[in-house]
């Protein structure tokens, strides 16, 4: 006998299909044992237009030798697969099948479901068919949504680009286009109702003007026939004050032809990622010295007895490589004894030692410290310092070490690298940022180039609003120069070398 059950209720999702329990499983044709076929595996119901409904069968059978009785099926994904009439409490004798009727009512571009169906007199779920349907209907999408402005500067206006744009499987109408809310106005206008294809878009411009320090809101609403019909889009910004520029200048200490720079670097394990940064410098400080024509020459310390690991030059060809490759090197005990391992190394210049051909007579000597710890030298910075300076007079040092006083988490405070940096008109970088651009090719600026006082601005400022500060200290001995758009010293005021200036201001054109 042959059955067709109309059964109404929501099914749903995936596409797997389960164990067959067919009639070769039977191992003994004396047992009783039902068993459940589900055909097909997969029912499609096709692409249908959005608000129309499509029909399709499958059947359940049962090829055992014994009745089975239907359980409630489980239902996953789509609720858009629906039949008439109850499965549950359906029988099934042996040999008997029913057709159940299913129908199909879009509700997105690509529906799927999956019946997996039960009895107690089966050892296990059959989990054997899969729903498949596609929707045929416009669906709008708005980008961005929502819209951020962000902070706006109060008198000055910002404009945003919103695109809407046909995402769904049928052309789509658009027929309205309003946006609500004060401070803002929508600056494009439609030919509406308009006809949007497949995956066609349409930009409309929004722009922002906020008279107050506030957060200004307003909704952008679009009317269409896609099954939403309205959409909702949040629009927001914030009026916010002038921000000022803040521009960081230092002081340089040369004019210097000729630089030997010579180095110490901590070759303990924390200072690897260090090592690398320091490495990542490499081409782009070779480029620095190139540009400004210098005669350089550049060695490595890492010992206790202060020899070079190595030494480069331009006039022996050094490159970028070659530095990089010199950065780890062989160490001892003085690993993190770093002033220690410099004054060695100084006092090591003295003829018939193992530097002693490294200074030149004509040079100006930059020491380099780069650690992730204090200093641990025997002695005090001071007395350290002061061997350093009397083998090198006007040796100037830069210390990329950790922030005084507390250091980061990557890195203990670099105490007695600092104030040795300081007190030669150095500088201190610290090792805590996570990038190091330009740290080499500012203190080679530092040490070469020669003393100013004039500081160009990038952008045009008010002029009331300049402040100057030069160690961090504010000073009024300068002028601004509008033709030169610079900061200039007084004659008898510049900042020494070494020193750090500081410009902060509002720039006069502050809508850009």
């Amino acid at each position: 006998m042959r059955n067709v059950w109309m059964v109404a209720g929501a099914l749903g999702l995936v596409g797997c299909t389960g164990p067959d329990y067919g009639v070769d499983k039977l191992t003994d044709p004396n047992d009783a044992t039902p068993q459940l076929v589900v055909e097909p595996a997969q029912l499609d119901l096709g692409e249908v237009a959005w608000g129309g409904t499509a029909t399709g069968t499958f059947s359940l059978s049962n090829p055992g030798n014994a009745g089975l009785t239907l359980g409630s099926p489980s239902r996953v994904g789509s609720g858009a697969f629906s039949t008439f009439d109850a499965i549950e409490g359906v029988e099934l004798g042996a040999g008997e099948s029913v057709d159940i009727e299913v129908s199909f009512t879009p509700s997105d571009t690509s529906d799927l479901a999956t019946w997996s169906f039960t009895s107690e007199d089966l050892p296990q779920t059959v989990e054997g068919l899969s729903l498949v349907g596609a929707g045929l209907f416009p669906k709008l999408e708005v980008d961005p949504d929502p819209v951020d402005f962000g902070d706006v500067l109060v008198s000055c206006t910002e404009s945003q680009t919103v695109t809407l744009r046909n995402v769904g499987t049928a052309e789509l109408s658009l027929d309205s286009l309003v946006l609500q809310g004060e401070r803002y106005s929508l600056d494009t206008e439609l030919d509406l109702p308009m006809v949007l294809d497949l995956d066609e878009s349409v930009d409309v411009e929004l722009t922002y003007a906020p008279v107050d320090f506030v957060t200004d809101t307003a909704a952008l609403w679009t009317s269409s026939d896609e099954p939403a019909g309205q959409r909702q889009t949040a629009v927001s910004g914030d009026g916010s004050e002038a921000s000022l520029v803040e521009e960081r200048f230092r002081q340089p200490a040369g004019p210097w032809d000729m630089v030997d720079f010579i180095f110490y670097i901590d070759q303990s394990g924390s200072m690897e990622d260090n090592r690398r940064k320091l490495g990542e410098q490499a081409q782009a400080f070779m480029d620095h010295l190139v540009e400004l024509d210098l005669d350089w020459k550049l060695g490595v310390v890492t010992r206790s007895h202060g020899c070079t690991n190595a030494v480069i030059s331009r006039d022996e060809g050094g490159t970028a490589n070659d530095f990089s490759g010199m950065l780890q090197g062989p160490f001892d005990s003085s690993t993190e004894k770093g002033l220690a391992v410099m004054e060695a190394a100084m006092e090591a210049t003295e003829a018939g030692e193992c530097n002693d051909d490294f200074l030149r007579e004509d040079a100006r000597t930059a020491v380099v410290f780069v650690s992730d710890e204090p200093d641990q030298s025997p002695n005090g910075w001071e007395t350290h310092l002061s061997t350093i300076m009397s083998h090198a007079n006007g040796a100037i040092i830069a210390a990329i070490v950790g922030d005084l006083p507390d250091g980061c988490t990557s890195a203990e405070p670099g105490t007695g690298y600092v104030e040795a940096a300081l007190a030669t008109g150095g500088m201190f970088l610290s090792i805590c940022e996570d990038e190091w651009a330009d740290y080499l090719e500012e203190f080679t600026s530092l040490v070469s180039q020669e003393p100013t006082g004039t500081w160009p601005l990038t952008y045009e400022p008010e002029p009331d609003t300049i402040v100057v500060l030069v160690d961090e200290v504010e000073v009024s001995t300068w002028t601004y120069d509008a033709d030169e758009n610079a900061v200039v010293f007084d004659d008898d005021a510049w900042p020494s070398s070494g020193s750090e200036i500081d410009i902060t201001y509002v720039p006069a054109d502050i809508c850009g």
